[in-house]
């Protein structure tokens, strides 16, 4: 699979050629950002570089180009590293995006406001860089001498942080100040007035809140200072600095957005100052938590004022007081799962809690964050079973507390810091338990950090002897103890262990074969090592334990060896073990294999210049050559194996020619062949040139690799004219990929054959904008939204083949599907939203995306007229918005109250809350849902919705006339006909037309009911004058 992904890599290069043709800069790095969605970084660079190097822009598109090219390496950094380039790669994408960040803050073009948002990107950048610098100074990996170098730059880079915030803060403080001098002076200029506030507001706020990044940044400074053992007085100082800054800024922004964070933050800064100032910090973060409800979706803040708040009950010996805080923190944070005074604290329980929390969102306080608190919890368990004060009995309970807690959070996640493992062992022996797994793993891991490679293979024996390990995963336990022991030199113990599991588990072979071939490797340095007989008549014991299960015999041992020495870069010595090996050997063609392999290594180990060079182009055809030897081995020796003898053979056979194709094609869509129609050439009738080739471990990639080589062909294609027929390649190795539900790779595909017709539909659109005739603009712009369509198909396709992909390919479908309005559209979303929702639907940190995805089921729902299957989601949609206003109303009403007794304190009056976008649509189709199914339990909140609704769109006469229509008919339905008739009486005297002849026709359908509904009244008075009001408003109705 890692030669795959590297393979997957190289075709991307062949685009290069394409870049040019792209169009605008705009397009060109759009380009780039899809490229990196598929990791195709390096190719992504050269269309960067073109696009800073094009001469054709100036001025202030040259400007913003350079801050579009930082803002994609600050996008795909984490891309980055989640390659094998790691936190470096990371670093190194930053520093990418610093740089271009301080092209554009430098260049003369950018407005003010565009400059100072470029300078908060590049201090938060900054901050990044240093912060992964720690990372790695933190790694027990990482030597001594480069940590100290990490550690160096870390500081360097977060002091110049600071100064580029500070620069940034010092600029805004001036224009704010400007801004405030503006404000009109004309008394009667109500509208200059309104909009002055307006734009002032929005200011201070955002001069507050980059005081606060900044305020937060001085005090991770200091503490790392005070971390890194700098004088006290300095990190002291810049503490005592940092306090007085945030208090004058919670004076001067008193109320404003961000306030309670001010608050948090300034806890933890005095507290850091030590045990005097203590008391300041408890008052400020009992300040947070007394405000918790206002934080429904965002219990983060009030969870790290009560986390801290524990922390220093804990350093004053207030064990109790702690144990408390935090249970009060863990059922905050799981909404009240957990509840101490409902249910005891049990290992199942901690579990099923931390289990619960799994995927929470970030605002949120997610699984990692309760973990660290229990452990925190479970610390105080064991401070105060040491404290003298406490009886023996109840010492030996509390230990045992503290040991399970922590042995809850590893069955969970682990015991991710090194410490737990010994204080675990200690609570352990000290409550009187047994040794537990998760105690082991833990030791297990950090001997491994410690490189202690010997005792981590004995500790990983002592869990597969409790049955710690699960007997499908025996065969991996002990061929990892065997690893442990090989790392730690001890080559005969790992030997044995090699042998054993390949003998023990001779099924499949391949793995058995691993497991023996290692036992040949451990042996080797064993023999060289002690030069003994014994040992040396061991390893020929090995080696022929290994040729029996290769089913390549003595030769397949030769070409491993031969490929150690190309990966070594020993050419010549792999050439030479490969040259004996002749045509008759059941291993010819992975001799051949390996040979052209050999000679693809040592032409793209030359240096680029050196590559069109005579010696390169003879290095570049002995590679084809060697390939294409390959190819024409296949045609002679493939007919010869024929019937079910020769099956195994066979099947080798095309096993090698597919990996070849493979490696073949890459070479031609590189740049230095630079022909993906070739690529194309060689992967016509794969299953019919080569049978069987679709059962190899290649094919999925070889068709993937042809599909790409088609796109990559339509995106060079000058025309739509040109590319349409290409698109048959892609549909066609797109259906042949699809039969590979399991393919590493679908994803890629899907957005391969996504791309290819958004290539062509953009193609459509520039040739449209060249037309003058209405007609056959029309004719393109469609064409080009049926290429758009057949875009989403892929993916629609990709979830139904391979439904556990990311969320926001669910997203991406159904939101274009919802907007598509089509009745087969509104099936597919009913068939794929319960897929996201099954697979999300559980995650704190997919909330919001599955909240929309129910909101669009039950659109679609509605929109096939399915009223009772649409009411659960729209409910469900429609009472969390409800929720969350009614949460922001109350605060607000508290605010405007505060302000409304001493406006003095302030410095603008509180601003009203808005709805959600989403929740008016979602009530308005939740009313009618229950309406169409006269549901009259729902009336009374009808009567409420649509009166709601009425306030809602008061400024959309579209809606208003069907809002105002449905409320009557609710109150037609409960009866109060006298209500219904004195609305619409209302309605009609306001506006005549009533909304439109269609309308107006239903209103008067609807009195016509209202009359037929008041003959049926009992009561004779009362029938009486509504029947009057009633007939009189049917006859304006009809008036013409």
């Amino acid at each position: 699979m890692k030669r795959l992904r590297y393979t997957a890599l190289l075709v991307a290069l062949s685009v290069a050629s394409s870049v040019h043709a792209a169009g605008t800069w705009e397009r060109q790095i759009e380009f780039a950002k899809k490229l990196a969605t598929l990791q195709y970084y390096d190719i992504a660079d050269i269309v960067l570089a073109r696009v800073e190097q094009s001469p054709n822009l100036i001025g202030i598109l040259k400007a913003n180009a350079l801050r579009q090219i930082g803002d994609y390496y600050s996008f795909i950094a984490s891309g980055v590293a989640a390659t094998q380039a790691g936190l470096q790669g990371y670093i190194d994408s930053l520093e990418k995006a610093s740089e271009y960040y301080k092209k554009y803050i430098a260049h003369r073009s950018p407005k003010r406001e565009d400059r100072f948002d470029a300078r908060m990107q590049l201090s938060r950048v900054s901050l990044a860089i240093a912060e992964a610098h720690l990372q790695i100074y933190r790694d027990s990996r990482t030597d001594k001498a480069a940590k100290e170098a990490h550690k160096k730059k870390a500081l360097e880079i977060f002091k110049s942080a600071l100064a580029q915030f500070q620069t940034a803060i010092d600029a805004r403080g001036k224009e704010v100040e400007a801004k405030k001098k503006q404000k009109p002076k004309d008394i009667k200029a109500t509208k200059a007035k309104a909009e002055w506030q307006k734009q002032y507001d929005a200011m201070r706020i955002e001069y507050f809140r980059v005081q606060l990044e900044h305020l937060n940044a001085r005090v991770r400074y200091a503490k790392l200072l005070k971390g890194f053992g700098v004088a006290a007085a300095e990190w002291q100082a810049e503490l005592a600095r940092s306090s007085s800054a945030y208090t004058r800024l919670l004076l001067d922004f008193a109320n404003s957005p961000g306030e309670t964070q001010a608050n948090l933050y300034l806890g933890i800064c005095l507290m850091e100052q030590g045990t005097q100032k203590h008391k300041d910090a408890l008052l400020r973060f009992e300040t947070v938590w007394r405000k918790k409800e206002m934080f429904e979706q965002y219990r983060r803040i009030a969870c790290e004022a009560a986390y801290w708040t524990a922390v220093i009950q804990r350093s004053q010996k207030k064990f109790d007081d702690a144990i408390k805080t935090i249970d009060g923190l863990v059922e905050f944070a799981s909404d009240g799962a957990w509840d101490m005074e409902k249910q005891p604290r049990t290992v199942e329980k901690i579990i099923e809690t931390l289990t619960e929390l799994e995927g929470a969102d970030r605002d949120q306080y997610t699984q990692r964050d309760v973990a660290r608190t229990f452990l925190l919890q479970a610390e105080c368990f064991a401070d105060k079973a040491a404290d003298k004060k406490t009886p023996a009995g109840e010492s030996k309970k509390l230990y045992g507390a503290s040991f399970d807690v922590a042995n809850a959070v590893g069955q969970v996640r682990g015991l991710r810091d090194p410490k737990y493992a010994p204080l675990m062992e200690k609570w352990r022996r000290l409550a009187g338990r047994g040794r537990v797994p998760v105690v082991i793993l833990q030791q297990y891991k950090n001997a491994l950090l410690k490189r202690q490679y010997v005792r981590a293979a004995r500790l990983y024996t002592e869990l597969i002897g409790q049955g710690a390990v699960k007997k499908q995963d025996l065969r991996d336990g002990w061929f990892t103890v065997g690893q442990c022991y090989y790392a730690g030199e001890r080559h005969y113990e790992a030997g044995i262990c090699f042998s054993a599991v390949s003998k023990w588990y001779p099924e499949p072979v391949g793995k058995a074969l691993e497991a023996a071939r290692a036992a040949v490797g451990a042996q080797h340095k064993q023999a060289e090592a002690t030069k003994s007989d014994f040992d040396s008549a061991l390893l020929g014991r090995y080696r022929i334990a290994a040729e029996k299960l290769d089913p390549l015999g003595t030769a397949g041992v030769t070409i491993r060896r031969a490929k150690e020495h190309r990966q070594k870069g020993q050419f010549d010595q792999a050439f030479a073990l490969l040259a004996p090996i002749d045509p008759q050997n059941k291993a010819y063609a992975n001799a051949l294999y390996e040979i052209a392999l050999t000679h693809k290594a040592r032409f793209e180990k030359l240096p680029a210049d050196r590559k069109t060079s005579i010696a390169g182009k003879k290095a570049l055809g002995e590679m084809l050559a060697g390939f294409q030897k390959l190819l024409d081995y296949y045609r002679t020796a493939a007919p010869k194996l024929t019937g079910e003898a020769n099956a195994e053979a066979r099947g080798r056979l095309v096993a090698v020619v597919g990996a070849g194709l493979l490696m073949l094609a890459d070479s031609y869509i590189r740049p230095y062949l630079n022909n993906p129609k070739k690529v194309i050439e060689l992967t016509d009738d794969l299953e019919k040139r080569y049978p069987g080739i679709e059962k190899t471990p290649s094919a999925s990639a070889l068709y993937m690799k042809r599909m790409h080589a088609a796109y990559v062909v339509i995106t060079q294609a000058k025309t739509a004219a040109e590319a349409v027929p290409v698109l048959g390649i892609v549909e066609e190795s797109w259906k042949a990929v699809r039969k590979f539900p399991d393919f590493q790779f679908l994803d890629r595909a899907a957005s391969i054959g996504a791309y290819s017709y958004l290539s062509v539909a953009s193609k459509y659109d520039e040739e449209a904008k060249k037309l003058a005739d209405a007609a056959a603009k029309k004719q393109l712009a469609d064409k080009a939204a049926q290429a758009r369509y057949r875009a989403v198909a892929f993916y629609v396709e990709l979830l139904r083949s391979s439904p556990k992909q990311e969320l926001k390919i669910y997203r991406y479908v159904l939101q274009t599907l919802k907007s598509g309005g089509k009745a087969e559209d509104y099936k597919t979303i009913i068939e794929l939203a319960p897929k996201a929702i099954a697979l999300y639907g559980r995650s704190r940190r997919s909330f919001a995306d599955v909240l929309l995805i129910r909101g669009i089921l039950g659109h679609a729902h509605y929109g096939l007229r399915q009223y009772a299957e649409a009411i659960p989601y729209l409910s469900a949609v429609e009472t969390y918005h409800e929720k969350a206003y009614q949460e922001a109303r109350r605060k607000y009403e508290e605010q405007k109250a505060a302000y409304e007794r001493d406006p003095g304190r302030f410095r603008r009056a509180p601003s009203p809350p808005r709805r959600n976008a989403a929740q008016p649509d979602a009530k308005e189709k939740l009313a009618f849902c229950y309406l169409a199914s006269s549901q009259r339990d729902k009336y009374e909140w009808l009567e409420r919705a649509y009166n709601d609704l009425l306030r809602i769109y008061a400024s959309k006469p579209e809606k208003f006339w069907i809002i105002r229509y449905n409320l009557c008919e609710t109150y037609r339905r409960r009866d109060k006909h006298g209500d219904a008739i004195k609305l619409i009486d209302r309605f009609h005297m306001r506006d005549s037309g009533m909304g439109g002849s269609a309308s107006k026709e239903r209103f008067r359908r609807l009195v016509g009911l209202i009359r037929k509904d008041i003959d049926k009244l009992d009561d004779a008075n009362l029938k009486a004058t509504l029947k009057l009001l009633a007939d009189e408003l049917y006859k304006r109705l009809n008036a013409r």
